[in-house]
């Protein structure tokens, strides 16, 4: 027997030909498997190629994603704790999803937690700390038995035109001469 999507979850048995799960089918992660059955036997002539589609209900699937898209903006100093984004997470209820933050950069992880489903400041975001200006954070699902593929989001900071800042801060006199200053 062959199947399609080519899985190791099914057999079928060399002595009654009953199609069996050998493992838990909540690992299997397909709604539907095609199976291709050829039956011989040492005194007639062979049988098949048949197919036999094989409906798994209920079956697993992988938890999602809903709303990420790949690139948000987040003006600077927003300040720490503020929600960046929120996912829309999906799953069938079979498992409890577990889902991992990920970041190449070290500004990500530095910047951004994950809490819950939302995607948080860790410190102020700060467009002028060119290090930070974007990072981009990777995201793992799984609810145990079926994994989805990595999920992106580059979180670009905004500069944000800030006031001028006096310095020294405390204002002191100043005296101008209002006169021809060559003398």
């Amino acid at each position: 027997m062959s199947t399609n999507p080519s899985t190791p979850y099914i057999t079928i048995g060399a002595t009654d030909g009953q199609i069996r799960a050998t493992n838990d089918l909540r690992y299997l992660c397909q709604s539907k498997i095609t199976a291709t059955v050829r039956a011989t036997d040492k005194y007639n002539p062979a049988i098949g190629p048949k197919t036999i589609d094989i409906t798994i209900n209920p079956h697993n699937n992988p938890p999602y994603i809903t709303n990420l898209s790949n690139v948000t903006s987040i003006n600077e100093n927003i300040g720490k704790g503020q929600t960046v984004f929120t996912l829309g997470l999906v799953d069938d209820g079979i498992g409890k999803v577990n889902y991992r933050m990920t970041s190449v950069s070290n500004g990500g992880l530095e910047q951004y937690e994950l809490v819950g489903n939302q995607i948080r400041t860790k410190i102020d975001p700060n467009y002028e700390r060119t290090d930070t200006r974007t990072a981009t954070l990777y995201f793992d699902l799984t609810d145990g038995y079926c994994t989805t593929s990595q999920y992106s989001l580059t979180i670009n900071i905004k500069d944000v035109n800030e006031p001028p800042l006096l310095t020294p801060p405390v204002m002191k006199q100043i005296v101008v001469n209002e006169g021809d200053v060559s003398h």
